[in-house]
């Protein structure tokens, strides 16, 4: 029995390699998959966190894993574009229910929140310098192989 047999019957009569070529179509094309892609990175990673104990967030080590696939081009970026979009598009939604509890702890607006804000602007000042040398220096190596 051939390969192509096998895997036609297995699957209803459509060979894997439609199957697979269909799933990277709509990777490519449409919101949803992406977003459950990128959920699907985010679960494996925590879930690895708790089954191994590491010491960091599991989303700490799904951005690494991330990072990982996109940069050898296992996971090409047409995959997760108009998924990363809407979740950009969407980023504020996430940022309402931090300002909610701002508002119900009066104590954040002393010397504590004082305190917690000036890590917060030291953390994304970080952040930001981190990401802007890291984009710089990927631009920069995109260019010598061009």
């Amino acid at each position: 029995m051939s390969a192509t047999t096998f895997d036609s019957a297995r699957f209803g009569g459509t060979p894997r390699s439609t199957l697979l070529r269909r799933a990277r179509i709509a990777l490519a094309r449409h919101a949803a998959p992406q977003f459950l892609l990128v959920l699907a990175v985010w679960w494996a990673a925590d879930t690895l966190v708790r089954i191994t104990g590491l010491p960091l967030p599991g989303s700490i080590l799904g951005l690494g894993l991330m990072l990982v696939l996109l940069g050898t081009g296992a996971l090409p970026v047409s995959w997760l574009r108009r998924g990363a979009g809407f979740l950009l598009g969407h980023l504020m939604l996430f940022l309402v229910p931090p300002m909610l509890a701002l508002l119900e702890h009066p104590e954040l607006f002393s010397l504590t929140g004082l305190k917690l804000l000036g890590v917060i602007l030291l953390g994304t000042l970080l952040v930001m310098s981190a990401t802007a040398l890291l984009v710089d220096l990927m631009m920069k190596r995109s260019q010598r192989h061009a």
